[in-house]
């Protein structure tokens, strides 16, 4: 009888899962919460309901615990180091205060994993997602279980402690191999990195998210045992010790907690003989998880997860009478493949040959990365091997023949996703070569419909402390200046030509993206001050401005007003100019300061007049002087600053002097990015955080 209640608890629970998948999204994407309606309707018969009433509550308390802890301004007491980074100049430290998770950023003393400390301060919260299709900080940090960083007023040693990770810390502190740190370590060395791996999906980033090489290699060591004729028992419990040290190294990474739990259920069930479906542990996995761990509700690898291993559980038994290693290849091409959506290129060639690559990082490199953490000495056969893959991704990028699309809506992910699992249960190769074509036919008509952006239209990109300036007029696109950010939107709105790249002076904060837009984007024309030499050596049309210089456009001509001369100084050599959008002028500025702006304002008076101003230098007290704005007289400004940013900027007195003008202020640390649309005689002004 009891065997007979544990089955019935556990049976089809797929079902319900696959509802409460639905309902997280929902929180995030709300049209989510009606295809989980829709999805209960259609399987109603097959529902328990109880289970299913239990799994959204659950779903619901979770949500509302992460609410309350980020709820939290103030910090002030003892806290515990639990994690660290070190730096040149700073450690970057994790500290648990009240159960709650926080980054410090402590210049000076060297505190230890384990450390007591005293800390007072105020929590700042990360970043959302501030520009269209861009990274979201604070769910990633949230996923995390750390709800900010902490401004802080005091801090001091109280105590050396022993902490959980010590240990740990003492071992990785040995390693140098850069493989080893991200497949057993888990280790990343910055948010940049972390934002690149989620943009890209990189091959490393999706063995990990799978776990596919993890748990190759613990099949790899159940076949060694078997011929070493070890006891299922002992095998069992050699397995068992080996989870445990993967758990402890990799800080208790996702797909490790997954395969562990997977082997812990498989062995119950095994115990039992409850004879679960696969599906149904898998879905145990799952529950487990997100009861233990609420925060992975906003985990975007959590989310993946799921995704690729419910398309393995349901795809994958196509591959069973495979060969291993063909079946290896083709659930890593499944992987490739489902994941497709996410991402805004295609290569055929990419797609056939990554797979491969992933056999070989799952298959050799990750068992030979544990035998050189276990005996340096390897390297020698280890180095040559990672030397041939890297040589044989950086030919497969040089070579590659890419097709990029723009950012996919959700609608047509869906629809994607249901073409795909039509071409799967194809019955002969002739449908199976004819869906194909469909499902790449529905890849691409959004982008072949697709026109980038449809509307006259100005970006200020959420760039951080630099500017970002994205520009649609007529059929023609215009950047100016692209510190971080520009690139990965220009890419996502399925823009492919540039037509001028305006770059206004050569500080890093205004190029640091320029060479990477001319790489990967067909630029026409690069404009360049004439009086600054510091520029990069850049490749393509380059034409050096100067005031007095002008452009044509289709329609209009852009004047520059800047530099009048050589100031012999990179921020009043800014290139000024005008450029009509819809109902406004724009006065772009650059860097300029009160210099450049007194000699503007002498020379052209009221041909600076403009409804709107980019404010120069970022909101400085050293520009936007009284008479510049009132020779300019705007009814907007738009401030680019990044958050809680080390210059202090925007300076009170410009903003104040803004204020006395009546001038309204968008700014980018507190707004995101700012959009001003326009068409059809209609125009609206958004802001995106």
């Amino acid at each position: 009888m009891k065997k007979l209640d544990l089955t019935s608890l556990f049976d089809h629970l797929y079902i319900e899962v696959f509802a409460t998948f639905f309902f997280i999204l929902g929180f995030h994407i709300w049209y989510f919460f009606m295809i989980c309606m829709i999805y209960i309707v259609l399987i109603f018969r097959h529902i328990h309901t109880l289970r299913l009433m239990i799994l959204f509550f659950m779903i619901c308390i979770g949500f509302y615990i992460v609410h309350v802890k980020s709820e939290v301004t103030l910090v002030d007491g003892e806290a515990k180091v639990v994690e660290m980074m070190t730096y040149d100049d700073y450690q970057k430290l994790t500290i648990r205060y009240h159960f709650i998770k926080y980054h410090v950023y402590s210049q000076g003393a060297i505190y230890k994993i384990g450390d007591v400390i005293y800390i007072k301060g105020e929590v700042i919260n990360y970043r959302h997602q501030s520009v269209p299709y861009g990274f979201d900080f604070y769910e990633y940090y949230i996923s995390n279980q750390i709800f900010g960083k902490i401004e802080t007023n005091e801090i001091h040693l109280i105590k050396h402690h022993f902490g959980f990770y010590s240990l740990r810390e003492k071992i990785k502190n040995h390693v140098s191999d850069t493989m080893v740190l991200s497949l057993i370590f888990n280790e990343k060395s910055s948010d940049d990195e972390i934002q690149n791996q989620f943009k890209s999906l990189d091959l490393l980033f999706l063995v990990q998210v799978s776990g596919i090489h993890l748990f190759i290699f613990v099949k790899m060591i159940k076949k060694i045992l078997f011929y070493l004729d070890v006891s299922k028992q002992n095998t069992s419990l050699l397995i068992t010790m080996f989870y445990l040290i993967v758990l402890y190294l990799s800080k208790f990474d996702l797909s490790v907690i997954r395969l562990s739990l997977a082997f812990v259920i498989l062995q119950f069930d095994k115990t039992h003989e409850l004879n679960m479906l696969s599906i149904d542990r898998l879905s145990l996995v799952f529950i487990i998880m997100i009861c233990i761990d609420p925060h992975l509700y906003y985990s975007y690898s959590f989310l993946l997860m799921i995704l690729i291993l419910y398309s393995i559980e349901l795809i994958g038994p196509l591959f069973n009478q495979e060969r291993s290693l063909i079946r290896r290849y083709l659930i890593s091409l499944l992987i490739m493949v489902v994941l497709l959506p996410f991402n805004n290129h295609l290569s055929l060639l990419y797609l056939l040959i990554a797979p491969l690559v992933m056999v070989m990082m799952s298959t050799i490199v990750y068992p030979l990365t544990w035998l050189v953490f276990i005996q340096p000495s390897i390297a020698v056969i280890y180095d040559p091997i990672m030397h041939m893959l890297n040589d044989l991704l950086n030919r497969l990028v040089s070579n590659n023949i890419t097709i990029s699309y723009h950012h996919l809506e959700w609608y047509e992910i869906i629809c994607l996703y249901a073409s795909l699992v039509f071409l799967i249960y194809s019955k002969t190769f002739i449908s199976f070569v004819k869906r194909s074509f469909i499902y790449l036919l529905i890849l691409m008509i959004p982008t072949l419909m697709y026109v980038g952006i449809s509307q006259d239209a100005l970006y200020m990109i959420d760039v951080g402390q630099g500017d970002g300036f994205l520009i649609k007029l007529d059929h023609q696109y215009i950047i100016v200046d692209c510190f971080k950010n520009t690139k990965n939107l220009v890419e996502n709105l399925g823009i492919h030509h540039i037509d001028y790249l305006i770059l206004t002076h050569s500080d890093e904060d205004h190029t640091l993206e320029a060479q990477d837009l001319i790489d990967h984007f067909d630029v026409s024309h690069i404009i360049l001050n004439a009086y600054d030499r510091n520029y990069e050596s850049y490749q393509g049309h380059i034409s050096r401005i100067k005031a007095g210089d002008f452009i044509e456009l289709e329609n209009q001509t852009i004047h520059f007003y800047n530099p009048i001369r050589d100031y012999q100084d990179a921020n009043n050599n800014s290139l000024v100019f005008k450029i009509h959008i819809g109902n406004y002028d724009f006065l772009m500025t650059g860097d300029i300061e009160k210099v450049a702006e007194e000699a503007m304002v002498e020379k052209y008076h009221y041909m600076l007049k403009s409804d709107v101003l980019k404010i120069a230098h970022h909101g400085s007290d050293t520009s936007s002087s009284l008479l510049f704005l009132k020779t300019v007289d705007p009814q907007i400004a738009l401030i680019s600053v990044g958050k809680n940013n080390q210059f202090g900027f925007p300076s009170n007195q410009t903003i104040q002097r803004l204020m006395d003008l009546n001038i309204l202020i968008y700014r980018s640390d507190d707004d995101g990015t700012v959009i001003y649309k326009y068409q059809f005689n209609h125009q609206k002004w958004v802001t995106y955080l």
